[in-house]
């Protein structure tokens, strides 16, 4: 609020006035007043992505203690061993299939090769 009573920052110019209302038999089948109610809820209207309290609940709070700490770290590492042996494993056996069909002397793109 400003120090003369009004909100500022053009919010008296929004909103339709209500003074133009005043004194008259409105129902709320009246145009008017239906469009002066729709004026004033999307004014009133707030985006719920930029409130403050959906930017804090996708936002992981900090843990520093040591056991938490070297809980993650732990649980890192036995997933990076767990995705490395099934890596090394395919390009181990991509690599067995690749020295049969050279020693077969047949080229890689030969699809009709089936082995032994």
């Amino acid at each position: 609020m400003t120090s003369d009573g009004s909100a500022g920052g053009g919010v008296t110019e929004a909103l339709p006035s209500l003074c133009e209302f005043r004194g008259r038999n409105l129902t709320e089948t009246s145009v008017e007043f239906q469009e002066l109610l729709e004026s004033i809820s999307e004014f009133l209207r707030v985006d719920s992505v930029n409130t403050s309290q959906s930017r804090r609940k996708k936002e992981s709070a900090q843990d520093h203690r040591a056991s938490s700490v070297s809980l993650g770290l732990f649980s890192c590492s036995l997933i990076f061993v767990a995705v490395s042996l099934l890596a090394f494993s395919d390009i181990a056996s991509c690599l067995a299939i690749f020295v049969e069909y050279v020693r077969a002397g047949l080229q890689p793109t030969d699809l009709s090769y089936t082995g032994k």
